[in-house]
């Protein structure tokens, strides 16, 4: 999931330098969505309704990845705007069914270009898109939802699967299942 959904986000702009924001990022999408992020040269930023966690969650990623990535605490619609301003790409890796960033945030927010979930149970993690968009353009942003991410990840499945018949002690981590992903559009 966390590979398709970076690589959708990479092939509608590019990453480097630019500020990301994954919601929710202290689960192993989110986790794994900000090191590729981070590995792609973006300033990522990761949240949850606990500074600790966030904290917890960024620690391990510097530890395991050598990467940068800013914890924040964002349990109110104030705080999500704050951590947003400036952010080129907004990235929602919450449980199904909560929504994560209200469409009032994000439609106002004049530097964002990217908006991508993962959440394709109602209500989506992002208010006002819907799973099903696959690169759709709306208030002059570039949407994924879920289900358009979802397309890629099963390529993305085979693809891993194809090449664990390659060899018998083939472990696939994140950067190889990354690598994989970055072959499919």
């Amino acid at each position: 999931t966390a590979a398709a959904a970076v690589r959708k986000i990479t092939s509608a702009i590019d990453v480097k330098g630019k500020k990301a924001v994954v919601f929710a990022g202290t689960g192993p999408v989110g986790m794994r969505v900000c090191t590729l992020l981070a590995k792609e040269g973006a300033e990522v930023h990761l949240t949850s309704r606990k500074l600790e966690r966030a904290k917890a969650t960024c620690e391990l990623i510097k530890s395991r990845f050598n990467l940068a990535v800013i914890p924040h605490q964002v349990a109110d619609d104030e705080a999500a705007k704050a951590v947003l301003e400036g952010a080129e790409i907004l990235m929602t890796t919450g449980a199904p069914g909560v929504m994560l960033v209200k469409e009032s945030i994000w439609k106002a927010n004049p530097t964002l270009k990217v908006l991508a979930d993962v959440n394709a149970v109602p209500p989506t993690g992002i208010e006002g898109i819907k799973p099903h968009w696959n690169g759709k353009e709306k208030e002059g942003k570039i949407i994924f939802g879920a289900l358009g991410i979802g397309g890629l990840k099963m390529k993305v499945h085979r693809g891993c699967v194809a090449k664990l018949f390659e060899a018998n002690d083939l472990v696939l981590d994140i950067e190889e299942i990354y690598e994989i992903a970055k072959g499919y559009e």
